[in-house]
């Protein structure tokens, strides 16, 4: 219980308390930040809900309620103003006024970096992209949100595989998740060019588990004729260390000018 609700928690002890904003005119803010017990897989698609209610003595309600994804050595943002990031998810709907229920944020997420294993939930829009409801207006003029069970689980198999390789490299997709899911590749691993992968689970309501793999040509040295030279010492006596095209090295064997040899 504080100063701006007097609702009990949806469940347990406890829940938080964050402004939005505190007047529609200005970008007061506050944030909910956690660790995650693991970090994020990517290519995995998680399902993300936490459960939002209007404090009871605030009088305004408003959307853009999201969560954005950070790793947790990210330092905290010092400002009182909305943190300059775009949320990985965003409430755009109505504004939020209901002070007698819980109202449930539900969203789908799939990441593309690694390292992802904390959040922040809360209004990342200035207050004039933001929308607002007025319930009771008095002199606070204020949205105060609580936010209780949040939560954020995976809800397809998970798999170790490169998101990119050179042409050539070992490509394995394997028939069992790295969590005991087995299933089906919608074609067979190719480490020869760029291909979109779909698993799919074996008697499981999971999704499928989608991935590309995105395959990089190698580059081959390219160098100038090298003789021959007719029984004649060479105008060299030394092979490029560094191809016409870029390319830095080494020979083997060792460069004899004065016989044919293959390096």
């Amino acid at each position: 219980l504080n100063t701006f609700s007097g609702q009990v928690p949806r469940t347990g002890n406890n829940y938080l308390g964050f402004y939005t904003t505190n007047n529609e005119n200005f970008n007061t803010r506050e944030y909910v930040r956690g660790q995650l017990s693991e970090p994020l897989l990517i290519g995995s698609t998680y399902n993300i809900e936490f459960y939002v209610c209007l404090g009871q003595y605030s009088d305004v309600g408003m959307n853009n309620i999201g969560l954005v994804f950070i790793n947790n050595t990210t330092p905290l943002f010092e400002t009182i103003f909305e943190i300059p990031i775009q949320p990985h998810v965003n409430y755009s709907g109505s504004p939020i006024t209901d002070k007698n229920n819980w109202t449930l944020m539900s969203f789908q997420y799939t990441p593309t970096t690694p390292n992802l294993d904390a959040f922040i939930i809360g209004n990342f829009f200035s207050t004039q992209d933001t929308d607002f409801e007025v319930v009771a207006p008095n002199f606070i003029n204020q949205s105060y949100f609580l936010i209780d069970d949040v939560l954020v689980n995976r809800i397809n198999p998970a798999f170790n595989i490169p998101l990119e390789i050179c042409q050539g490299d070992f490509l394995e997709l394997p028939d069992i998740s790295i969590d005991g899911i087995t299933g089906t590749w919608s074609s067979p691993a190719n480490n020869q060019e760029t291909t979109t992968y779909i698993f799919t689970p074996q008697g499981s309501d999971l999704l499928p588990f989608v991935i590309t793999v995105v395959v990089k040509p190698r580059l081959v040295p390219e160098f100038d004729e090298f003789g021959p030279f007719c029984g004649q010492m060479p105008e060299f006596t030394d092979l490029p260390t560094i191809s016409n095209n870029g390319v830095e090295g080494t020979w083997n064997p060792t460069f004899i000018p004065t016989q044919t040899e293959t390096y």
